[in-house]
């Protein structure tokens, strides 16, 4: 990966994604989180808690949430931001680990 890029990440407080964002970051990468929590707030709550988890919680100023969910059309980014142009990258590491057996 180029220095310095731009990587829009999914899953980023899950297994996979937050040991991967914490490497990118430690290599210095810039994350956009790709977040669904209801306000920006949570979202920052629980990046925070899985950096400090990680001990890359230095490098959260170079963490930004972008609010979406990878399961609405066009993730349910507003495609009129201006970050989405800044992305060199995209890393999707979200996954659904509920297995709770449905009746449908």
């Amino acid at each position: 990966m180029p220095k310095s890029e731009t990587i829009l990440l999914t899953g980023i407080t899950g297994t996979a994604g937050s040991r991967l964002g914490a490497q990118m970051l430690r290599s210095g990468h810039k994350i956009l989180a790709l977040m669904r929590d209801p306000t920006t707030d949570s979202a920052r709550r629980r990046i925070d808690r899985v950096l400090a988890i990680s001990d890359a919680d230095t490098f959260a100023d170079s963490v930004e949430i972008l609010r979406g969910d990878v399961c609405q059309p066009e993730l349910g980014i507003d495609s009129d931001d201006c970050r989405l142009h800044e992305i060199g990258r995209i890393i999707h590491c979200a996954a659904c680990v509920e297995f709770i057996e449905t009746t449908d």
